[in-house]
């Protein structure tokens, strides 16, 4: 059910552009998708947002994608949420959870319901970076997306056998625009960013113009890459950025998973490039947070 509505209702009826990183994700999840063996029940699925007292649950939070499904899908999204809040050693917990269900884990499932999880912000804001709308934190939804597509990517090269490598970060280069880009940096950064939603919203504009600042520096090089890294695997160079998404998403659809491996070397370089467009080399929302795989 949580699939299908991210699939069908947040993304498929509002997709605005290629997206050839969703598509192969979610090519991926159709061909491994789980038996549940029968395992039904009303879950969170978006897990791990609670409040605690002596020990005790007081309170779930963030109940709208509340639906009856797999309960693994709650460990899965416990899982993905783990780099985010301190919950610890999640492994313990599992075995806790095999103890008081009697029933085993099944561990296959689990790391499918988290790389689906991880996909889920890709799927919710496909709309948004496509085309935002007024008052939309543009670079907080980006830093989600890509930190998350990387933990999907991550556990499909788990499953598939990759061994991933570390990407090089381009040099950065002059251009006739800097100095702008610099200059309006600068003169947000000076600004008296005031208190509360003010504060907010003028952050949200700085944020904004260091990823364009840092998109005159190595953009250009991203995309040159990007372009090359798809030529290497459709044959051919495409002739803009549009024509190379187009041509390696038409690609994705096409294949049936035998060029799995070859495909998540060439999403994971693209999702660091990506995150290296984000903002000034080594500021926090460029960084990328090691995550370990579902385990018992």
């Amino acid at each position: 059910m949580g699939l299908r509505h991210f699939e069908e209702s947040a993304y498929r009826k509002l997709k605005k552009r290629p997206d050839p990183f969703q598509e192969f994700v979610l090519g991926w999840l159709s061909r491994h998708r789980p038996d549940s063996r029968g395992r039904e029940s009303a879950i969170v699925w978006d897990a791990g947002q609670l409040l605690h007292s002596g020990g005790r649950i007081t309170a779930l939070l963030d109940l709208e994608f509340g639906h009856v499904g797999d309960p693994l899908q709650d460990l899965g999204g416990m899982w993905v949420r783990s780099p985010f809040v301190a919950l610890g050693d999640l492994a313990p917990l599992m075995r806790r959870y095999e103890e008081r269900s009697g029933t085993a884990v099944d561990l296959q499932a689990v790391h499918y319901h988290y790389i689906l999880w991880a996909l889920s912000n890709q799927l919710e804001f496909h709309s948004v970076l496509a085309d935002p709308v007024p008052g939309t934190d543009y670079m907080l939804n980006l830093h989600w997306c890509i930190e998350t597509n990387l933990m999907a990517l991550e556990g499909i090269a788990t499953v598939v056998g990759v061994e991933l490598v570390e990407v090089a970060e381009p040099e950065p280069v002059g251009s006739a625009y800097g100095p702008a880009h610099r200059h309006l940096t600068r003169s947000l950064e000076g600004q008296d960013l005031g208190a509360g939603a003010q504060r907010y919203h003028n952050r949200m504009s700085v944020r904004l113009a260091r990823h364009l600042q840092r998109i005159d520096e190595i953009g250009a090089a991203v995309v040159a890459a990007d372009l090359d890294d798809t030529a290497a695997l459709v044959g051919r160079r495409p002739r803009s950025w549009a024509d190379g998404e187009r041509e390696l998403e038409d690609f994705v659809l096409a294949d049936d998973g035998r060029h799995d491996a070859e495909l998540v070397a060439l999403f994971h370089r693209r999702l660091h490039r990506a995150r290296m467009l984000n903002g000034p080399a080594g500021s926090w929302i460029t960084q990328h947070r090691d995550v370990p795989q579902p385990s018992l």
